[in-house]
């Protein structure tokens, strides 16, 4: 928490450690300073804002969704039935495997643009373009050529890509 030095005046933090922290530790960390006895006024000139924005940053309220532990298998209908705030970022989107299934059916290597693929696998052109992209950033999926004169890009799944194939889809190589 804040801790105060020895002469019992509250520390202030720089512009950039205050934008580096969390939304609500930004709230709470200048909210203690004015509690230590800082106004809005120096607590701004320090940070070189308005009094104004300190004030609306301090003052801020924010939601938490703590997670309620389900017990004997009930449900809460309140939880339930109330908005999804949270999005999972991790892992790779649905479009990832689509595009990883395929080239496994395919011998790891295909040769389609990404409309044509959205059409063979019967999803919308964003899901695969997401999918696609995902794949060759992280390293599953390699551009062997790029698609030139009306010919179709070819790609190919890396080691990697392999790899990650035959975890999700449980294949076994032909020589086990």
């Amino acid at each position: 928490m804040l801790n105060v030095d020895r002469f019992g005046l509250a520390p202030v933090v720089t512009k950039q450690q205050l934008v580096a922290m969390a939304p609500h530790v930004r709230s709470e960390c200048l909210a203690l300073m004015r509690e230590a006895g800082l106004s809005e006024e120096a607590i701004g000139r320090k940070l070189r804002v308005r009094a104004s924005v300190v004030r609306r940053i301090a003052d801020a309220r924010h939601l938490f969704r703590l997670p309620k532990v389900v017990l004997a298998g009930e449900v809460d209908d309140e939880i339930e039935a109330g908005p999804k705030t949270i999005k999972k970022h991790d892992g790779l989107p649905r479009g990832s495997f689509m595009i990883l299934k395929f080239a496994v059916q395919r011998n790891f290597e295909f040769s389609l643009s990404k409309d044509a693929l959205a059409r063979e696998l019967n999803a919308e052109p964003k899901v695969i373009d997401t999918g696609m992209t995902r794949l060759v950033d992280e390293g599953f999926i390699l551009r062997i050529r790029a698609g030139v004169g009306g010919k179709p890009p070819i790609y190919r799944l890396t080691e990697r890509g392999e790899q990650l194939a035959a975890t999700v889809f449980n294949l076994t190589s032909a020589g086990a």
